[in-house]
């Protein structure tokens, strides 16, 4: 009798907490989903999912991407030694040949650097043949209390130091004096001038670069592709290139350099050269490049709700060992209501397609459906 009151009891205490929950779901229906997702997330319940492979697709891939122009080279043409510009003779933006005339130097302040180098190089002699005496000399020197210890030990580096002094000197002198000869310093290369930071009256110091020229034949052409992209080009390849300021020229360049992919959803450097015999092409000039890839490109088509969005980025969860884990990937098209994925998963993968909002990075997963 005492059981039957004890069952009576327990069935009316069960009675009065789901009144109380269903009196708490009207009042809180925000709170409705909370309790299925503690049961899924902290208990050691399997989520219920749906599952299904990721359709594998292939097809020729043909692109058309943003490129720029720049030179096949930069000249940096420089002075040795300290000077003064008297006449300049290009501007920026000219169009040279090799051998054109870019600056004229004054002769005035060279020949008094020369004077000055002359000087120099003979104090450096008497130091080096000074030198020379006392390392011939060093052990009776010593002995002789002349010198010590440490000149003693230091001697051979000193001479050593003397000697290159010498030969800068006399290549230095030697270069002026070639200079001197020839006071109109010429392109040593065709191109155009880029930069120049020299005009007439001004002393420019050792070293110092005068104007740059870029060479533009032949010219390049640089442009990036995605990570996914990296089987369409290979060196040698042949791409078309267009160009906005001049509509009706289509040129044809040659693949030179490709650069790595460094990571998922990281682009890569691609350059291509071609002939640019009349500088009619411009450094910086605003290119397309297009071209049809190399090998065909494989993508997987995977149902548009098994794509989640965080941060900006794209994942799927996919079960491996009865878990599901998160994996990013790289989404292009979308069409009825499947979207391309050309990066981030394979062949085999199982994606969850129903009930990844109730999933975490690891959470037990039991396959309902497919």
């Amino acid at each position: 009798m005492g059981g039957l009151k004890n069952i009576k009891a327990f069935v009316l205490f069960m009675a009065f907490s789901l009144l109380v929950g269903c009196s708490n779901d009207e009042e809180a229906p925000k709170h409705k989903s909370g309790f299925l997702d503690k049961l899924f997330k902290s208990s050691n319940r399997a989520v219920p999912v749906t599952v299904a492979n990721a359709l594998l697709r292939e097809r020729a891939l043909d692109l058309a991407v943003p490129a720029k122009l720049s030179p096949s080279e930069t000249v940096e043409i420089k002075l040795p030694f300290e000077a003064r510009i008297e006449q300049v003779f290009i501007t920026s933006g000219d169009t040279i040949a090799v051998n054109t005339a870019l600056v004229r130097l004054a002769e005035e302040e060279l020949q008094l650097k020369l004077t000055q180098l002359r000087t120099e190089l003979k104090d450096a002699d008497n130091e080096l043949q000074k030198n020379r005496y006392l390392h011939r000399n060093r052990d009776r020197l010593l002995e002789e209390g002349s010198i010590n210890q440490h000149h003693y030990e230091t001697l051979e580096t000193q001479v050593e130091r003397n000697e290159a002094a010498v030969e800068q000197k006399r290549s230095d002198i030697q270069s002026l004096e070639s200079r001197l000869t020839q006071l109109t310093i010429t392109s040593p290369t065709s191109g155009v001038i880029t930069e120049i930071n020299v005009a007439s009256g001004l002393t420019i110091p050792t070293n110092t670069t005068l104007m740059k020229i870029s060479k533009v034949d032949p010219m390049i052409v640089e442009f990036e592709l995605a990570g996914h992209e990296a089987t369409a080009i290979q060196s040698g390849q042949k791409i078309t290139v267009r160009f906005a300021e001049l509509p009706t020229e289509l040129i044809e360049a040659n693949v030179i350099s490709i650069g790595a992919v460094l990571e998922q959803g990281s682009t890569f450097p691609v350059k291509a050269v071609f002939a640019n015999p009349t500088a009619l092409f411009k450094v910086g000039m605003q290119a397309e490049v297009k071209f049809t890839g190399v090998k065909r490109q494989r993508y997987f088509l995977v149902p548009n709700n098994a794509i989640l969005i965080d941060q900006r980025q794209h994942y799927v969860f996919v079960v491996v060992q009865g878990a599901a884990h998160r994996t990013r990937i790289i989404p292009k098209q979308t069409q009825d209501g499947f979207t391309e994925v050309v990066e981030g998963l394979r062949e085999d993968d199982l994606i969850i397609v129903k009930g990844h909002e109730k999933l975490e990075e690891g959470t037990t997963v039991d396959i309902w459906g497919r």
